[in-house]
């Protein structure tokens, strides 16, 4: 669930870039969930400060932290995202 929803906060379509984000966190190997669940920012914050710790490659930190973003404004939509990754050169289509 992204933040704003979790905060109850309007939502856009971009909150499936969240939902899709926090998949390749999990893929990443990574332990997301935790047993204390508090409806603020706090909590994502820690999760998206952790990115630059996971032993992934640079280009996924890099995409994570754009799925990431808490701000919904600011977080990437399928667009924006498809044409960073593409700039990264990661897939020939």
């Amino acid at each position: 669930m992204s933040p704003e929803m979790a905060l109850k906060n309007i939502f856009f379509i971009n909150t499936d870039i969240w939902s899709l984000g926090i998949i390749l966190y999990l893929c990443s190997g990574s332990c997301f969930f935790e047993n204390n669940i508090s409806l603020s920012k706090k909590p994502f914050q820690k999760y998206v400060n952790s990115i630059p710790s996971l032993e992934v490659s640079n280009n996924l930190k890099a995409i994570l932290e754009k799925m990431l973003e808490i701000d919904p404004i600011a977080r990437y939509d399928a667009i924006r995202l498809y044409k960073y990754t593409k700039s990264l050169k990661l897939f020939t289509i």
